[in-house]
């Protein structure tokens, strides 16, 4: 008798461990899932970012943004493998598309064929947003590379 009285607490007792074990696993789901999709703001872009190889890029808080030494074949001059665009400046914003986050950039920019109409064109460029608050940075991808492609340009916040 004694023993099926132990029997009894014990399965109590089991099923109740249960209930707070899949409490406790759903809570620890649920809390980690908030944590990793905290998405960036306009405030994590804002300030200047550099590369490597030094590039600057500047998105003030008013829109506008300026760029130095930003690779050629990035910045809407295809073919110019190794040369820099100087001195760009334009408006930018920060926008959500298909569940990625990217800083499009706007510049007027010199047309390099000789035969056009107009000397100058506006040019669109997607800097694409990873991470946020601290951990932010921003890559561009030459064109034909997908998001997964290892040819990234990065651009990370000036200390």
């Amino acid at each position: 008798m004694e023993m099926r009285k132990n029997e009894k607490i014990t399965e109590k007792f089991t099923k109740r461990m249960k209930k707070y074990i899949k409490l406790f696993c759903v809570s620890l789901t649920m809390l980690l899932g908030a944590c990793a999709s905290i998405p960036p703001t306009k405030e994590d872009v804002t300030g200047t970012w550099v590369s490597r190889e030094g590039a600057r890029l500047t998105l003030k808080a008013d829109g506008n943004f300026t760029g130095h030494a930003l690779p050629a074949e990035l910045f809407a001059f295809k073919g110019r493998l190794g040369s820099h665009v100087n001195n760009v400046h334009g408006s930018w914003s920060f926008e959500e598309e298909a569940g990625f986050w990217k800083v499009r950039l706007r510049y007027l920019g010199k047309v390099d064929n000789k035969t056009a109409e107009h000397k100058y064109t506006m040019y669109t460029v997607a800097a694409h947003v990873d991470g946020s608050g601290d951990s932010t940075y921003l890559f561009l991808l030459p064109a034909n590379s997908s998001l997964n492609s290892n040819h990234r340009y990065n651009l990370t916040r000036k200390k």
